[in-house]
């Protein structure tokens, strides 16, 4: 897990657990993003474009 902020509003990834391993057969993950109710932000208007990158490092 990873917690971070943008635009004033902190937000945690999650990523799932794997499907299975050792098999050679693809695998698929997914990437869950939450933010706690309550916060107000930083954007000044109804609608707010914001990028943060993220690197994710698969070792096998």
């Amino acid at each position: 897990m990873t917690d971070n902020v943008i635009t004033g509003l902190r937000y945690s990834l999650v990523l799932s657990a794997n499907a299975g391993n050792g098999t050679g057969a693809p695998q698929t993950y997914g990437i869950t993003a939450t933010f706690p109710a309550g916060q107000a932000g930083t954007c000044a208007g109804a609608i707010c474009n914001a990028t943060q990158a993220h690197t994710l490092t698969i070792t096998y």
